[in-house]
């Protein structure tokens, strides 16, 4: 939503009025309410991100300085440098072109100031530190972190919203190739509806991992409220996650977990 005379509106128009001097088009509304994580911590910016043509860019002064990067900016030549643990990125102000280590890459947006800030490609530069990143367009967040990290994330997003009732949330952690997808849907929406339970996360733990897949053992313990016809329940079972279009793993497989009556 864009709120006129809203001083992040405001601050939000000042980089597309030098969007626009590059010739570049974006959506007015498309980087609003996009809030960004380094694991369970927010990162707070001096602009707000915003996404263009599909690649969030950020003010680079604090992405760099959250993940750890001493930074220097050369403005003769309008060069953000940023070193860590012996490692080197250089990204220039107006340029595709990046340098990791000596090793030249091609960004997928160029680095540009706006307001007199400067914003680079997130997913790039938090690669290159050697995290992933993915894009959650459910709640518009961006999330950083280890691969380890992402997966567990998922598994604690499907039993909190879960707790929460929330379907659209819960259906979210499921990849859109879910075998039963819509029955699937139409299963959690009854449960959701009918029943009153809470879902304890026991334990989750990765047990076999390649690029593309991950299967991860998941122990829960499901308890209902008394005026419902359910028993308590502990189930323990294997789930395998996919990357989704955003990066995100979800939930593409469950097998059929034991279950114990409580």
């Amino acid at each position: 939503m864009y709120i006129a005379n809203n001083p992040i509106s405001q601050e939000y128009d000042g980089l597309i009025i030098e969007l626009r001097k590059l010739n570049t088009l974006i959506d007015r509304e498309n980087g609003y309410f996009i809030q960004v994580f380094l694991g369970k911590d927010k990162i707070a910016f001096a602009a707000p991100p915003l996404q263009l043509n599909g690649t969030t860019l950020v003010e680079f002064k604090s992405l760099f300085a959250k993940l750890g990067y001493q930074v220097s900016y050369d403005a003769t030549t309008k060069s953000i440098n940023g070193m860590k643990n012996g490692q080197k990125i250089t990204l220039k102000v107006g340029s595709k072109s990046a340098v990791v280590n000596g090793k030249t890459i091609t960004l997928s947006q160029i680095p540009f100031i706006g307001n007199g800030i400067t914003m680079v490609p997130l997913r790039f530069v938090a690669e290159a530190s050697g995290l992933e990143v993915s894009w959650n367009a459910f709640n518009r967040n961006i999330l950083i972190a280890s691969k380890e990290e992402q997966i567990l994330h998922t598994v604690a997003k499907n039993v909190e919203y879960s707790n929460q009732y929330h379907l659209e949330g819960y259906m979210n952690t499921y990849h859109e190739d879910y075998p039963k997808y819509d029955q699937l849907y139409d299963t959690a929406s009854v449960l959701f509806t009918d029943y009153e339970f809470y879902t304890t996360l026991d334990s989750a733990d990765i047990v076999s991992s390649t690029a593309s897949e991950v299967t991860v053992r998941v122990v829960q313990t499901i308890r209902f409220a008394p005026n419902n016809d359910y028993k308590d329940y502990r189930t323990d079972g294997l789930i395998t996650l996919k990357k989704d279009g955003g990066g995100m793993w979800a939930v593409i497989a469950e097998g059929t977990p034991n279950i114990t009556p409580l």
